[in-house]
């Protein structure tokens, strides 16, 4: 019969090989990326031109620093009311209807620039007005605006 095993005794790797294999590892996965670093050598690069890479260390180095100083600013009382106000607009952004406000902006935009490109000494007489309500697209405008308005003065 064979003799029970009392003591295990581990494999040894060298050191050497260990190196071998990490060094292997990673020249593969280089391999397989080149594209990707490449592109972030690239980039980097870009940033250490700019001085951006050196400004990012620097503001990471003393966030710390900067963090206080911040926030020490902006516990000022003249930023009191900006504060209030910019948690209240964060909060009304999420009631306004944005494709009504798109399409509203839109049409703001199309009567600046009509607004725009008129000449300053054109004017308009009583009889201009009546002739222009019945120009569709002015009847059509006034008629959104005065809606507006009604809208405007209903309590919800």
């Amino acid at each position: 019969m064979a003799e029970p095993i009392r003591k295990v005794k581990r494999m040894q790797i060298s050191e050497e090989k260990v190196i071998d294999h990490n060094v292997d590892e990673v020249r593969k996965a280089v391999s397989a990326n080149k594209d990707a670093i490449l592109d972030g050598i690239n980039m980097l690069a870009s940033l250490h031109n700019s001085d951006f890479l050196m400004a990012g260390s620097a503001m990471v180095n003393h966030r710390k620093e900067i963090v206080k100083n911040f926030s020490q600013e902006i516990n000022k009382p003249q930023y009191e009311g900006a504060l209030h106000n910019l948690g209240q607009m964060f909060f009304l952004l999420g009631d306004l209807n944005i494709d009504q406000m798109e399409d509203f902006t839109k049409r703001i935009n199309n009567g600046l620039d009509s607004m725009v490109n008129t000449r300053e000494e054109e004017r308009t007489s009583y009889v201009g007005l009546l002739r222009a309500l019945k120009d569709p697209e002015v009847n059509h405008s006034l008629t959104m605006l005065l809606n507006f308005l009604k809208g405007m003065s209903r309590k919800n």
